[in-house]
Order: C-alpha cells, then sequence, then structure tokens
C-alpha cells in the first residue's frame, strides 16, 4: 500500500508527538516508509497510545514548538496543529501473537489547508481501492487475513474481545 503511494508522490515521515530535545533520533524525518523502525509493530496495548507520523511532501519544512512543563523543563512538540500542510498517520501494528491494534489517517478539521486536504485524499483514495470496507472500518489484506486466522483486530489489547471487529 505505502509503496504504491511513494511511487507516485515523494512523501517524508516524521515523528509526531512530545519530544525531550528538538536533537533526538526520535525526531528523524524518514524518506520511505522501509527506513521507519518496526513500522507495524504497536509497543502500546491501546491504539491511541502508539506512534504517530505527519506525513507530507518530502522536502517539508516541519515546525517544532517549544512547550515549558509546569514541573521545570521544555518538551517540543511536532504535531499537526503546527503543520498544518501535513496529515497525521497512525500505523497501528502487531501487539502481541493475538492482538492486532488499528491504524488511521487524518487531517485537522475544520478546515484543512489545500495541501493537507489534497495529500489526504490522495492517501485516503488509495486505501479505500486496496482495503475493504467492514463495517465503518476499512481493513487491510493482511488484517482480513490475521482476523479470519483468530487474531483479534481491536482497539486496545486489554478490552474485552466483545469490542473487536468482526466481519
Amino acid at each position: 500500500m505505502l509503496s504504491s503511494l511513494e511511487a507516485h508522490k515523494d512523501l517524508q515521515y516524521t515523528p509526531a508527538g512530545l519530544f525531550d530535545s528538538k536533537e533526538l533520533q526520535e525526531l528523524q524525518t524518514y524518506l520511505s516508509y522501509r527506513d521507519i523502525p518496526d513500522l507495524g509493530r504497536a509497543f502500546h496495548r491501546s491504539a491511541v497510545a502508539n506512534r504517530q507520523y505527519l506525513v507530507s511532501l518530502k522536502g517539508t519544512v516541519l515546525r517544532i514548538q517549544d512547550v515549558p512543563q509546569y514541573s521545570g523543563g521544555i518538551l517540543f512538540a511536532v504535531d499537526l496543529m503546527l503543520n498544518g500542510d501535513s496529515i497525521v498517520f497512525s500505523p497501528g501494528g502487531r501487539y502481541s501473537n493475538d492482538v492486532m491494534l488499528y491504524g488511521m489517517i487524518g487531517t485537522l478539521s475544520p478546515p484543512p489547508s489545500v495541501a493537507s486536504k489534497n495529500l489526504y485524499t490522495f492517501v485516503a483514495r488509495a486505501f479505500r481501492k486496496d482495503f475493504k470496507k467492514v463495517r465503518e472500518y476499512f481493513i487491510g489484506p493482511e488484517a482480513l487475513d490475521l482476523m479470519t486466522s483468530g487474531v483479534r483486530l481491536a482497539m486496545d489489547a486489554t478490552s474485552p474481545a466483545e469490542f473487536d471487529l468482526r466481519a
């Protein structure tokens, strides 16, 4: 899926969130999804707590904001509010042998910038084309195969299985 996107547009992927330093390896911008370490692996039991990336056109300069902390010190924010020409990509991934957490793409609303809206439309169209709609979700072929083999498709690895997505 991401290969076909990169075949049509030069994209970059930058970790989003709060960071201890502007210089950390965590802030490295990847010029291909193939370069992102452990892509497809979820390190936290909850989908919303896993890594997110800002996806933008290659060469886009991203802004970083200093965020003073009440307890002292400063963290550095890389987020969609500061970088409106990007979209957010949460890849989700395999949390354990029996749990796959969901991923998502999104943009600011309202209103996304023209660049963000165009990028979102480009990415979303590819997902809709190659993924199958199950209820209100689009599920990739690998995730469908895993679900068929008994792997849970979940929002949180500790939530009851009755809340899992089922075909």
